[in-house]
């Protein structure tokens, strides 16, 4: 086998880079063969406005001209790829794949279309992405989803360790799973976490480091760890939803319904 010279495959890059770019039109320009792959008869899009909704996706193309548009608008007519719950992990993958399919030890295809499941295109990325602990991809997933809203850390009489109350509010499919972990919400699932994260942030309650309950946006639903409704309100768990209404007001009403339904809610103010 005859070895091909540097000029020789450098020459080469450059055709099937200058072949992408022609094939990278605007958007616009390949929005009536996008809208035909989207809405093809085998296709599982039943949306009303295929046009808007192509344009709302295009977000998750890593490239400025929309060069993986059409494998990706193809992901989803198959029902392969689920946006925007999938949004940012086949961004991520495109991404990578982009800039390193030429390059010398890429082992996998260079023609995304040769992936038949975008999460093959993962994994073959994943073989050649520098790699990041368990450890590491939580406090990635942690950081970009989540934060603490309310921290507090109550005095217990009788000389016992103060009980410490945090509320974390998540915006991320992706942080609502790694929270949940251990529980039994229904959000643990990616694309129920995303339909609840619709509507509004969710919020989890941890007290001493364990989780006790979460609730959704408005505190209209919450559910305690077994994903039971029942919540034992403690005189520290009023005091700490109190401050939860205080730093979020359209919590309130629902704060409210849950302090009634509590067997056990004090009646009274819980910090004197």
């Amino acid at each position: 086998m005859h070895n091909l010279s540097q000029p020789y495959v450098q020459f080469h890059r450059y055709l099937d880079d200058a072949l992408e770019d022609i094939l990278s039109e605007d958007i616009e320009k390949r929005m009536p063969h996008l809208v035909r792959v989207l809405t093809s008869k085998r296709s599982h899009w039943h949306g009303s406005d295929p046009e808007e909704y192509i344009r709302s996706i295009a977000e998750f193309d890593p490239t400025p001209n929309g060069t993986y548009m059409p494998y990706i608008v193809k992901q989803v007519s198959q029902d392969k790829l689920k946006l925007p719950e999938d949004g940012k992990r086949i961004h991520d993958a495109l991404k990578y794949f982009h800039a390193n399919k030429n390059k010398s030890g890429w082992e996998g295809h260079k023609d995304v279309h040769q992936y038949d499941k975008w999460r093959d295109l993962e994994d073959t990325v994943e073989k050649h992405e520098p790699v990041k602990s368990r450890s590491e991809k939580i406090k990635d997933i942690k950081s970009e989803g989540a934060r603490v809203i309310v921290d507090v850390e109550l005095p217990v009489k009788g000389g016992k360790r103060n009980l410490h109350y945090k509320a974390i509010e998540i915006t991320t499919p992706e942080a609502a799973c790694t929270y949940g972990r251990g529980s039994r919400w229904c959000t643990t699932d990616p694309g129920t976490a995303s339909s609840y994260l619709e509507h509004g942030p969710l919020y989890i309650a941890i007290k001493n480091g364990e989780k006790i309950f979460q609730a959704n946006h408005d505190f209209s639903q919450f559910m305690g760890i077994k994903d039971n409704p029942a919540i034992m309100l403690s005189a520290p768990t009023d005091y700490f939803l109190s401050k939860i209404a205080d730093r979020i007001p359209e919590t309130r009403k629902g704060i409210a319904k849950l302090r009634r339904m509590s067997p056990d809610y004090p009646g009274k103010p819980p910090i004197e």
